[in-house]
């Protein structure tokens, strides 16, 4: 078991393979011996995002790289948005 920080490229690993497949990523956890880090901190992790509005860099990254790799071919894509509360109850108050 590692404590403390864990290098980017470990990091970007745990979080990738996670993202694709729980299972595997469980797998790959106990044939290294825990050496990656527990399912608990990469939560941890994911709950760390900021939640400005707009595209992430991130992914527009993935969509260049996706393009580029399409090579002159049509590449389709589709944007899904969905809206968000930003708080359940609105409380007037009519001196302000």
């Amino acid at each position: 078991k590692i404590k403390g920080k864990y290098s980017p490229q470990l990091r970007a690993f745990a979080l990738t393979v996670n993202f694709y497949s729980p299972k595997a990523y469980n797998y790959i956890r106990n044939v290294f011996q825990n050496k990656l880090p527990a399912p608990s901190t990469i939560r941890s992790w994911y709950s760390y995002t900021k939640g400005s509005p707009g595209f992430t860099k991130e992914a527009v990254e993935i969509l260049k790289r996706r393009s580029k790799a399409a090579g002159g071919k049509k590449l389709y894509t589709c944007l899904t948005m969905d809206e968000m509360a930003i708080r359940k109850q609105v409380q007037w108050n009519k001196t302000e």
